[in-house]
C-alpha cells in the first residue's frame, strides 16, 4: 500500500539500511534479495496462507517464501532468528522449511507429484481466454474445449496419452475488468501436447492477441 513506484521501494529499502528505522513490514517483495548484516530477526505471519492457493506448487512457494525470508536474518556477525507463525504447524512444507530440509522436503513433494501425473513427472500446457464479457468467454471457452477434444480424438495411440481439464475459471477469475477461464492440457511426454495445440492453430482457435495465452510447462496456475 505505501509503494507506489520502484523509487518509494528504493528509497525505503536505502533507508533501512542506513537505520533510519529499525522494523520493516512487507509482502513477498522483501522476502529475498535484501542482504543487511544487522537484521537479527525475522517473522513470517500466516506462512501458511500460500498453502490454500489452488496451484500444484503451493507447498513447493510456501517452502521457498520460508526459506527465502529467513534467510534475511543473521547474515552479518550477529546471529539470526526466524519466528514463523501458522495455523497448521504440522504441515510437511512448514516443518521442512523450519529444520531447512530441502531434500527432505524435495523427495516427499515428488513422491506425490509422481503419484498423481504433475511436473516434472508430466508436461503441461494452459490455455487462457479473457474477454471483457462473462457470457461470451463462457461460450468461447466451451466452444474451444470442444474442439480440443476433437483435436485429441484425432491422435489415434496418442489421444490416450494426454489429459484435458477445464473448462473452468482461472483462479484469479477476474484482472483488470477482464474475466479469465482456462483449460488444462498434461501429458507424460510434450508431444501430444504439441500436436494437440498445432491442430487449434491450423483451425485459427489459437492465434496471437491479448485474449488468448498459451503457456506451456506454466511457473503458476493461477
Amino acid at each position: 500500500d505505501s509503494m507506489h513506484s520502484s523509487k518509494d521501494y528504493e528509497k525505503t529499502l536505502e533507508a533501512f539500511g542506513r537505520r533510519e528505522f529499525d522494523l520493516m513490514l512487507g509482502t513477498q517483495m522483501i522476502a529475498k534479495g535484501l542482504d543487511y548484516p544487522n537484521v537479527t530477526l525475522v517473522g513470517v505471519i500466516s506462512a501458511d496462507t500460500a498453502l490454500a492457493l489452488p496451484d500444484f506448487r503451493a507447498s513447493e512457494r510456501t517452502f521457498q517464501l520460508i526459506t527465502q525470508v529467513a534467510g534475511r536474518a543473521g547474515r552479518g556477525d550477529l546471529p539470526g532468528r526466524g519466528i514463523v507463525q501458522s495455523f497448521q504447524p504440522d504441515q510437511p512444507a512448514i516443518v521442512k522449511a523450519l529444520a531447512q530440509d530441502f531434500p527432505g522436503f524435495a523427495s516427499e513433494e515428488l513422491v506425490s507429484r509422481r503419484e498423481v501425473g504433475l511436473p516434472p513427472y508430466a508436461r503441461m500446457a494452459r490455455i487462457v481466454l479473457r474477454d471483457q464479457e462473462e457470457a461470451k468467454l463462457q461460450h468461447r471457452i466451451e466452444q474451444l474445449a470442444v474442439q480440443a477434444r476433437e483435436a485429441i480424438a484425432g491422435l489415434g495411440e496418442q489421444s490416450n496419452q494426454i489429459r484435458l481439464t477445464g473448462p473452468m475459471p482461472c483462479s484469479i477469475n477476474r484482472i483488470a475488468n477482464y474475466w479469465r477461464h482456462q483449460l488444462l492440457l498434461t501429458a507424460r511426454s510434450p508431444m501430444p501436447i504439441q500436436l494437440t495445440l498445432a491442430r487449434l492453430r491450423e483451425q485459427s482457435l489459437l492465434s496471437a492477441g491479448d485474449r488468448v495465452a498459451v503457456d506451456v510447462d506454466p511457473v503458476s496456475l493461477l
